[in-house]
């Protein structure tokens, strides 16, 4: 019998494996931040004797959530500002008070607060997308996260005030330091087309290609931007060929508005979307195709976006709301089903960001990011057993973020039965009340100056 450190038993184990194996008993073999093994409760226990052995309770058990766009610092402004369009939001409110208040101290503080809330609700990884990247990777670092880390490009100072030469030169020096690191991926993220000029995109896409880095980026969010790219470039797809693109690790955020055409290039591109269908709808920048996006084969997650225009962290809420969305826009109820958007918070996600050999599935040889979610509450009974796919409905349309009692990264406990253990949310939130402060007497002055 081969001895190990740790066994998960009695378990509703949902892999989202290549053959979406469902294993009930099941138990889950862990040696130290890998998956040694998982199957049936008996099988496992006859092959191994761990250190320590955990009694799921009859749990799902399944891999951690992946949201695949994010922008954690902005957890300390949400509620600021809402009921706006997107450009009177960002350019009258969010860009100011961004410019005037956000430091490398804020950004440590919203990013913790964005990871006790993210952990709460299942998620072991996210796409990242803001600036101070260094504060950000120690600081997800410090709450045990595994994620995506982007050194923000503009083509002009931003809210960081760092000229565009010196924000490539720290990408660089970001990439040496986290190119190999266990939970931290670096990347680089021109912000979006209508903060960018073609100089800096196309030094992006060389950055990306340079580092072997994943570019993320903002695109196709709205009719404007979409107006504009396909007035000077004949469509998205266009855009990226012109710029040159396709020769690169891409994921982009959003993408409401493409094309069948566009949808066409971006699978055959193997391009990652990250959907974000509350943000989407609260901005009203409409529905993006995902259902066309998926028939296609284009690997779509999906994400939350920032607390400010969401305005939570909550994937179990985001992948109720992708498949309520998809069913009205294709005006039928099979469109987007559970089974699919489980895949979409998980593998789907997982593929997205190209983090799909680590993460995203309970296999063999995987990193342990794994969540356990209580199905056995009252808005979650009776179960019903003659369809195996019958789990993933409870865990999307009746599962609650509230339900997730632990969670995992890279074999380490980051949430014991709903108890945080890498993070003192009570003075976090007593310095977050500071800030809104001075934040509200900002806003009250633009308000009233308008």
């Amino acid at each position: 019998m081969q001895e190990t450190e740790l066994i998960l038993k009695n378990a509703i184990v949902i892999t989202v494996n290549k053959n979406f194996d469902i294993f009930e008993p099941g138990a889950i073999v862990i040696s130290g931040k890998k998956i040694l093994d998982v199957g049936y409760e008996k099988e496992i226990l006859s092959k191994y004797k761990a250190k320590e052995v955990i009694d799921c309770d009859g749990k799902i058990l399944m891999p951690g959530l992946v949201n695949a766009h994010t922008h954690l610092p902005m957890a300390l402004l949400r509620g600021v500002m809402d009921d706006l369009r997107l450009d009177e939001w960002l350019n009258n409110y969010i860009f100011p008070i961004e410019g005037t208040f956000m430091n490398g101290n804020t950004v440590r503080l919203g990013t913790e607060l964005a990871c006790a809330e993210l952990i709460k609700s299942g998620v072991t990884c996210c796409n990242e997308m803001y600036y101070w990247e260094n504060e950000l990777a120690e600081t997800l670092t410090k709450a045990g996260m595994r994620g995506l880390i982007s050194r923000v490009i503009t083509c002009f100072p931003g809210v960081d005030k760092i000229e565009v030469a010196k924000k490539f030169e720290l990408g660089h020096e970001f990439v040496a330091k986290y190119k190999n690191d266990s939970i931290i991926t670096p990347t680089i993220a021109p912000h979006a087309p209508y903060t960018n000029s073609e100089d800096t995109i196309r030094q992006s896409i060389d950055f990306a290609k340079k580092h072997d880095v994943m570019l993320n980026m903002h695109l196709a969010e709205t009719k404007n931007e979409v107006k504009d790219l396909s007035d000077k470039y004949g469509s998205v797809a266009g855009y990226l060929e012109k710029l040159g693109f396709y020769d690169c690790k891409l994921n982009f955020a959003h993408c409401v508005h493409l094309t069948d055409k566009d949808i066409k290039a971006f699978a055959a591109h193997k391009i990652g979307v990250a959907h974000n269908p509350e943000s989407n709808m609260k901005l009203a920048s409409g529905a993006a195709p995902v259902t066309a996006m998926l028939e296609a084969g284009v690997n779509v997650g999906i994400g939350t976006d920032g607390n400010s225009s969401n305005n939570d962290l909550d994937m179990f809420s985001e992948m109720r709301s992708a498949s309520f969305l998809a069913k009205i826009q294709a005006d039928s109820p099979v469109a987007l089903t559970a089974k699919q958007v489980v895949y979409m918070a998980t593998m789907g996600g997982a593929k997205s960001i190209f983090l799909d050999d680590k993460i995203g599935s309970i296999e063999s040889g995987k990193c342990a990011d794994l969540i356990l979610v209580n199905i056995n509450t009252l808005h979650n009974l009776p179960r019903y057993r003659h369809n195996p796919d019958g789990l993933y409905s409870q865990i999307v349309y009746a599962a609650k973020s509230t339900d997730v009692t632990d969670v995992m990264c890279n074999g380490k406990w980051l949430m014991k039965e709903t108890k945080l253990q890498t993070i003192d949310v009570k003075p976090l939130l007593a310095e977050a009340q500071k800030f809104t402060a001075q934040v509200d007497d900002f806003v009250r002055k633009v308000r009233s100056n308008s």
